[in-house]
């Protein structure tokens, strides 16, 4: 799982109140490499004589530890393979989540019949190209320099290799809670995305995606407890790019507590998300 997303949620709270704490510290740093090891190998550890190497302890203190692990149901064994429940739901959690974005993405995409990337960007091309040579005929020579005509024009450089996106650009789009302005949401995240990339806050365009994909989640998330009142004030996904609210803490998209819903009230299918 590394290689697609490399991190995986801690929540302090739940470790520093469950049954982790009856551990000695030893246990518990065998317990941390261990989860960092299962995430990394997407959740495939094999329980051999080779672990132990692997995380730098002797083959008695991994007996030892994973003993007092699985008798406090913290880790499981199943035909020689470890696994940890937390981690598993992480997995199970964002695949769902992936599958439901991509396809309002794919429906949103069919509906508004949006050419693919790498089309859009060759209309874009010709469109520039166009307005080049428009303004070139309206009385000067086109090999000339508008500035100095006694100079020859510069040569034209060669094209700057675009980015590809993989579908999660749209996906993006698809999970932000305001559905309007597609355009322009579209416009908004790559923006985004190489704001993250050229600032080197993500070391490339993949590691951006599914980081901001991340956070539009967990800004979901949160907007689904938001007050009745409160729903009706959601910024669009182009406001909320452009302001950096991304990289806001999520304690911070958090307001009141959600009231209760009646038929007179809102509801997910309500006209706020697309106005």
């Amino acid at each position: 799982m590394a290689k697609h997303l490399p991190f995986f949620k801690f929540d302090a709270t739940e470790y520093l109140t469950g049954k982790i704490q009856f551990c000695d510290m030893e246990t518990q740093g065998v317990f941390t490499n261990l989860c960092a090891r299962l995430w990394s190998e997407n959740l495939v550890l094999k329980n051999d004589r080779f672990l132990a190497k692997k995380i730098n302890v002797s083959q008695s203190t991994l007996e030892r530890c994973l003993t007092d692990l699985k008798e406090l149901e913290i880790i499981s064994e199943n035909d020689g393979f470890l696994s940890v429940d937390f981690l598993t739901r992480q997995i199970k959690e964002r695949s769902k989540f992936i599958e439901k974005c991509s396809k309002a993405g794919q429906k949103s995409a069919s509906v508004r019949n949006v050419p693919p990337t790498k089309q859009k960007a060759e209309s874009r091309k010709k469109k520039e190209e166009k307005e080049i040579n428009k303004e070139n005929s309206d009385g000067e020579n086109p090999g000339e320099n508008p500035i100095h005509p006694e100079q020859p024009a510069a040569p034209e450089q060669p094209p700057i290799k675009s980015r590809t996106f993989a579908k999660s650009v749209p996906d993006i789009v698809a999970a932000f809670p305001r559905k309007s302005h597609y355009d322009e949401s579209i416009r908004s995240v790559i923006a985004t995305l190489d704001k993250l990339v050229e600032s080197k806050f993500c070391v490339n365009y993949e590691t951006a995606e599914v980081y901001l994909l991340d956070r539009v989640l967990e800004y979901g998330k949160a907007v689904e407890q938001w007050p009745v009142k409160e729903r009706s004030y959601l910024p669009k996904c182009s406001t909320w790019m452009e302001a950096g609210q991304y990289r806001d803490d999520p304690e911070t998209w958090k307001k009141g507590q959600p009231e209760e819903e009646n038929n007179g009230g809102w509801n997910p299918d309500n006209d706020y998300r697309y106005q």
